[in-house]
């Protein structure tokens, strides 16, 4: 009984270790991951899945980070901003690459199309590379890429930019107010400054609706980082700040005003999976910098919900701000799940945060060895009594998930969730094979770019740079500047012009066979009657008799009789007609030669009339 006992209790003590190291959890150096933010779509703008191999149609305040794809369509036009104060306008029919985003430089690939660059930072640059060369931006400037299949067109509007061709490896100086630079694959010359008025016109309407955000901020910009301070015009405008007393002192906190009573963060929108992880997609004109910055918290002394902004200084008008570093996060929420239902609780503001990738000081890189589940409960969680809970078919469906969110819910029947680090195929069967789940709105994607487009993304594959967050340890994420030629190659031979415009959505994945006018040689057939020496190939286990036409059956003789195939074996050159060289492989004779059997067929005609 005691050996009984003994054994029970090491089970359960191995068991319950297995649970608590089933995520081993890694904190890399702190650091901040820069991450932009799409402010501004006209038209359709899609990204590219490289694990679906398809385009996506995106929305406004979705995220733009590193080895992200965008192509515009026909008549499109977009607007990205980086955190780092640099800014990217793009046209119709133009395709971007992020390559690199760091606080001190912005490095993006362009293959066709139009585009603006906005560099308002007084200490970081932006570099677009293309095909014919590459273009920095220092700060301060303004410039115009006019990208076509065998030449570009850079035109200064604000101080002045640096061209490097790809083909002799020299420096061009553009100036502002000067004739812009015109390249090919083989000369480049100055020609007169070309302004396309319709994109003008759009950029400079942008230009003064910012004006207007910037002279309406007021307060808000005070209580936020330099970093976010083009997102103050939201908060002015959908909410108040106010000093709130929590825990143990006031605090300088913002409050949205045009919601509901009952309004909690993290409801209205939609989650979409973003380099492994799940994201939030607001659909609230504040949404974007309250759900991905800072912190939401709960005053239960009014029952209130709080933003807390990001990072610790000392606040105006008598406040104080809670110590929360600067970062950018996908979603700083906790996942349950039970049976046919999946949840998510808000984090308070130092509790921990489980990723697939690393993001910033407060989150926790966890990694699956097993089960994939964490070791700990619902309990911990401050705010589990307002978790949000679904059915598992309306995760990916939602918009507003206060309509089909499950009401009623009591701590104890939270308890009895499971609570897990991220959504994986474990807790919603066919994960893998659910598309919805790379979709950032309920717009399908009217026109795809042709598939030349896609190949070209996939050659480049072999280049791109680490995904964002993979890093581990002391291994840096820093790519090279693109200083040398040798980065570009110039095509052998010209692209066709409407490879750059888009097509029907049906039609941008099929492929297109191409017919050459060689002739393929065949190889001589062997002939048997010439070379006696060389053996037939073995036969198959159902071979047909060419005379009876009967298959033939194991461990015995076609055309005889059961008890002839237990006799006394004959010579070989008194065989049967029916002994195939299935029968001479299994008795360990070769095979004959073709020309042997035709001679011997003769006598054996005979004996069986």
């Amino acid at each position: 009984m005691d050996t009984i006992k003994r054994s029970l209790w090491l089970t359960f003590l191995f068991l319950s270790t297995a649970l608590t190291h089933s995520y081993a959890l890694q904190t890399p150096p702190e650091e901040t991951i820069l991450v932009g933010q799409i402010s501004h779509i006209e038209g359709e703008l899609l990204r590219y899945v490289p694990d679906e191999e398809d385009w996506v149609a995106t929305v406004e305040d979705a995220p733009s980070g590193i080895n992200d794809v965008l192509y515009t369509g026909e008549h499109s036009k977009a607007e990205l901003i980086m955190p780092n104060n640099t800014w990217i306008r793009i046209g119709g029919n133009t395709q971007i690459h992020i390559i690199q985003l760091e606080s001190d430089e912005t490095v993006v690939d362009i293959d066709s199309g139009i585009a603006r660059l906005y560099n308002k930072s007084a200490t970081a640059t932006i570099t677009a590379t293309t095909p014919l060369g590459s273009i920095t931006a220092p700060p301060f400037s303004v410039c115009d890429l006019y990208l076509e299949d065998d030449s570009i067109q850079v035109s200064a509007l604000e101080g002045s930019v640096d061209f490097l061709h790809v083909t002799d490896s020299k420096h061009y100086g553009v100036t502002a107010g000067s004739s812009s630079l015109r390249a090919g694959y083989h000369e480049v010359s100055s020609n007169q400054e070309m302004v396309d008025d319709p994109w003008h016109a759009w950029n400079r309407e942008r230009d003064d609706l910012w004006e207007e955000r910037f002279a309406e901020q007021e307060d808000s910009a005070d209580y936020l980082p330099e970093e976010l301070h083009y997102e103050s015009y939201a908060l002015e405008e959908n909410g108040i700040w106010e000093s709130v007393y929590y825990e143990g002192r006031n605090r300088s906190f913002w409050r949205p005003l045009h919601v509901s009573s009952n309004w909690c963060p993290f409801t209205v929108g939609r989650w979409t999976t973003w380099y492994g992880d799940h994201c939030w997609i607001p659909y609230e004109p504040f949404g974007y910098i309250t759900h991905h910055y800072g912190n939401w918290v709960h005053v239960n002394s009014c029952d209130r919900w709080y933003w807390a902004p990001p990072r610790c200084h000392t606040g105006i008008r008598g406040g104080s701000f809670l110590n929360i570093g600067f970062g950018w996060y996908p979603g700083r929420v906790s996942w349950i799940h039970r049976g046919g239902y999946v949840g998510w609780i808000p984090l308070a503001p130092f509790e921990r945060y489980y990723s697939r990738s690393y993001w910033g000081p407060r989150s926790h890189v966890a990694r699956t060895r097993g089960l994939g589940i964490v070791a700990f409960d619902t309990e911990h969680c401050r705010y589990k009594k307002h978790a949000i809970v679904v059915r598992k078919h309306n995760f990916y469906n939602g918009t507003d998930y206060n309509t089909i969110r499950i009401r009623g819910l009591k701590d104890t029947i939270i308890n009895n969730y499971q609570r897990t680090a991220f959504i994986n195929s474990r807790v919603i069967k066919r994960f893998k094979k659910m598309p919805k789940r790379y979709t950032f709105g309920n717009g399908k994607v009217k026109q795809k770019p042709p598939i030349t487009v896609t190949k070209r993304i996939q050659r480049k594959k072999s280049r791109d740079r680490p995904l964002l967050g993979r890093k581990r340890g002391n291994n840096t994420r820093r790519t090279s500047k693109v200083t040398s030629a040798q980065h570009f190659k110039p095509p052998s031979r010209k692209a066709p012009r409407a490879s750059n415009k888009v097509v029907a959505a049906k039609k941008g994945a099929r492929r297109k066979t191409v017919h050459t006018s060689k002739q393929t040689t065949r190889k001589p057939r062997l002939n048997l009657q010439k070379r006696q020496t060389r053996t037939v190939p073995k036969a198959k286990k159902s071979t047909k008799i060419n005379r009876r036409r009967t298959i033939l059956k194991p461990q015995t003789l076609p055309h005889r009789k059961k008890s002839r195939s237990l006799a006394r074996p004959r010579s070989p050159t008194k065989r049967s007609p029916g002994f195939s060289g299935l029968q001479q492989q299994r008795s360990g004779r070769r095979p004959l030669v073709k020309a042997q059997r035709s001679k011997a067929r003769p006598r054996l005609r005979a004996r069986n009339l």
